[in-house]
């Protein structure tokens, strides 16, 4: 009974010989897949209908071209529609072979592929698939690499000498690693970086515990109950409340396991944290540095936090996370340097605002504002921030570009405020400070806003307009530069205020 073909698919057509012209009847066409004629290739032909079980079908092929034609080929047949696409690779019968337990993951890889290729919509799932497998690898090439150290096994370690005098030219008896005997009686004889790291965390150390106690309670009150962080040993100073540490210390590590939101949030309900910062005029007399927390004590803020709340109260702060340092504004000329060609190229857009955590930092040409507010150069490892209080502070937050900016960013919020003088003051002093200002603090204010407004009106608009511009303030949009670049004088100095620079 003949079988009429209604349908050919090709993985590859030669152009001039696609695979319909296989059944046209005529002896001078058919399929062809030059210039791919050294790989393999498959046709599927579908028939007008289906054949029964256990019936024979005769399939006759003719090759008119001897020189093109098939030098091998298989024939198979499917009650479902195939894909052109699905040519079993070479190996894949020998791989099939073997028990599937006994198949490593790349094998069974292989198998899967070449299944997705023969299976019905397989060639869209694996497009599909390929696509997914590229981003994941493009995210991961994303990510920035961490260097870790690893320590190099037995065979591979190295000769470690001591050197005389200190010269590696002038080698003595070898030393191996090993831990003190004040580190316990169980110490072993070669301990690797893993002993020492169960060590620190064992219970007969209690030094790691007061440590990271005390480096916390420092981060809150200004100053560690050690006061210096850095140095537990005999050099260091003495604890306030050795009592207290100790119990703190204990508390960290057996009760909340090293869970450091647990320990703020018991420190931050305290009393003593929860006490007022006024303090009496005895309690001042006994303990002027107020080493026995009468008081809350006053701290000011560090350099990175004071600019990102400037930031964050002027509505300007990026709250974008992760992602390469970027450059802030800065005052011209700081990175002249005779033997480096690099340049400071302020950063545009939201990058202009982001936290001080990702401010790109040279060692050689610190940031200039944070370090006035001791952040330290960045050269050595910094335990603790000494805190100083000099004129350059006042000097950096009120003539900073990234102050001024901030101060212009909160003008123009209050100038939006439908209000008049005096509500707008309001305004940005309650933003600043989370608190609604008495009269004592808005009177100077609007002093301020008054003397401001005469300097920038009339005759001196050319000076407001240059403030706006300082600020990077668009006064397109503003009905009165003067008023706005007034209110900027007065966002400056409400930036400015004690009460914004110190905690509490």
């Amino acid at each position: 009974i003949p079988l009429r073909i209604v349908s050919a698919k090709a993985d590859i057509e030669q152009g001039g010989w696609p695979a319909v012209d296989t059944f046209d009847g005529k002896s001078g066409s058919g399929w062809a897949f030059s210039p791919e004629n050294n790989k393999q290739h498959a046709v599927v032909f579908d028939l007008e209908r289906s054949v029964s079980a256990g019936s024979q079908l005769v399939v006759k092929l003719e090759f008119n071209y001897p020189e093109l034609s098939a030098g091998c080929f298989a024939l198979s047949t499917s009650a479902t529609r195939q894909s052109p696409n699905a040519v079993q690779p070479p190996g894949i019968a020998e791989l099939l072979l073997v028990p599937t337990a006994e198949r490593t993951a790349e094998m069974q890889e292989f198998i899967d592929t070449a299944f997705l290729a023969t299976y019905t919509g397989g060639a869209s799932f694996l497009k599909r698939l390929s696509q997914i497998k590229a981003d994941e690898k493009a995210l991961r090439d994303s990510f920035p690499n961490t260097p870790i150290m690893r320590e190099l096994n037995a065979n591979n370690a190295r000769v470690t000498k001591l050197h005389n005098r200190g010269s590696f030219l002038d080698q003595g008896a070898v030393v191996t690693a090993a831990l003190p005997g004040i580190f316990g009686k169980n110490a072993v004889s070669s301990p690797s970086r893993l002993d020492a790291a169960k060590w620190l965390f064992s219970p007969e150390n209690p030094l790691t515990a007061r440590v990271a106690a005390n480096r916390i309670w420092a981060r809150l009150f200004g100053r560690g109950l050690v006061e210096t962080e850095e140095d537990f040993g005999t050099q260091g100073a003495q604890p306030s409340h050795p009592e207290l540490l100790d119990y703190l210390a204990v508390t960290y590590r057996d009760d909340l396991k090293y869970s450091q939101k647990a320990f703020l949030k018991m420190l931050v309900t305290s009393r003593t944290y929860q006490q007022s910062a006024v303090r009496s005029s005895d309690a001042r007399r006994i303990d002027p540095e107020n080493r026995w927390l009468s008081g809350m004590p006053r701290v000011r803020l560090s350099a990175e936090v004071i600019r990102d709340q400037a930031l964050a109260v002027s509505g300007l702060l990026a709250m974008k996370m992760g992602g390469p340092p970027v450059m802030p504004p800065q005052p011209p000329g700081i990175w002249k340097t005779p033997y480096s060609g690099m340049q400071w190229v302020t950063s545009t857009g939201d990058d202009r605002y982001r936290r001080g955590l990702y401010t790109y930092w040279r060692r050689s040409n610190p940031y200039p504002s944070m370090l006035t507010f001791d952040t330290g150069q960045g050269d050595v490892c910094t335990m603790r921030r000494i805190r100083t209080n000099t004129p350059l502070q006042a000097l950096v937050t009120m003539n900073d570009p990234v102050y001024i900016e901030a101060a212009g960013a909160l003008a123009a919020g209050a100038l939006n405020v439908p209000t008049d003088a005096k509500g707008r003051i309001q305004w940005m002093f309650e933003r600043a400070t989370g608190r609604r200002g008495t009269d004592a603090d808005i009177q100077p204010l609007r002093r301020l806003l008054t003397n401001a407004l005469h300097r920038y009106r009339g005759a001196g608009s050319s000076k407001g307009n240059a403030l706006l511009a300082a600020a990077n303030a668009d006064i397109t949009k503003s009905e009165d530069p003067g008023m706005q670049a007034a209110l900027t004088v007065v966002a400056n100095a409400v930036l400015n205020l004690d009460e914004i620079l110190m905690r509490p």
